[in-house]
């Protein structure tokens, strides 16, 4: 694999791995990332011989959210360009293939929603989860419509109005992650979950996640109406919290 490519991809036997891989940036998402990121999610759901992929990190984490400089303040970030979306992106594969998410250091903004969109998930102790479009000043309520949908509850309500951080133990006995598994284990686990996995049907396996993806698709299309995604970003508090961001500052937020 070139060094170049920002998401690579490999198999082993039944088992696709897909990992991101800009690790000096922690895996932060810039719009040529995502757009890797759709070239290797066709290139596995293409692949007759990969039944499961795992979506993992290059370093010392899974994805940072998304990259400041280059994406968050750009039309395609904003989902308003003609690029790859990073909604509920595992719709538009054809064979509905299942994804594992093996998580370690941080998942935040864009690396929670890749979770939460995943088929299954893993975390080693190290894993953090925020939904830090709240501290970008981003509308995150699809996240948290999505999660509700999961039963989060009170949970939800607090991680997607106080922006707060919560760790691999947290989100898993909150039901955010399938398992917990100690730190540097998360590949070592997401491929005995594969294995699990692959004991089964292929395609009765596929009818169970085609089944979920679609209920996904409806809860987007029923929060679309009222998010404010594409106007957020338009605001002096979200420039603010660029600047903040980039300056390593606390940002001073005016509501306007």
């Amino acid at each position: 694999m070139a060094n170049t490519e920002l998401v690579t991809y490999t198999r082993k036997g039944r088992v696709a791995e897909l990992r991101f891989n800009r690790p000096e940036k922690l895996n932060a998402l810039s719009h040529e990332m995502v757009v890797d990121l759709s070239a290797a999610m066709y290139r596995f759901d293409a692949d007759p011989e990969a039944w499961v992929a795992i979506f993992s990190g290059e370093g010392r984490a899974f994805c940072a959210g998304a990259d400041v400089s280059s994406r968050i303040g750009s039309a395609a970030g904003r989902g308003v360009g003609g690029g790859p979306k990073v909604t509920v992106f595992l719709n538009e594969y054809e064979h509905m293939k299942p994804v594992i998410a093996a998580v370690h250091g941080y998942a935040y903004g864009a690396g929670f929603r890749f979770v939460l969109h995943s088929d299954l998930s893993i975390a080693d102790t190290t894993a953090k989860f925020q939904l830090s479009e709240i501290a970008r000043g981003i509308d995150a309520s699809q996240l948290w419509a999505e999660m509700n949908l999961r039963g989060f509850g009170s949970f939800a309500d607090d991680i997607a109005i106080s922006g707060r951080a919560c760790g691999a133990q947290e989100a898993y006995e909150r039901g955010v992650i399938c398992r917990v598994v100690p730190e540097g284990k998360h590949i070592e686990g997401a491929y005995e979950m594969a294995d699990q996995v692959l004991s089964n049907p292929p395609l009765a396996v596929r009818a169970m996640v085609r089944t979920r993806r679609s209920r996904l698709r409806q809860l987007e299309a029923q929060t679309a109406a009222v998010r404010q995604e594409r106007t957020l970003h338009l605001t002096n508090d979200f420039r603010e919290s660029v600047a903040a961001l980039t300056e390593k500052r606390k940002p001073v937020f005016t509501g306007t």
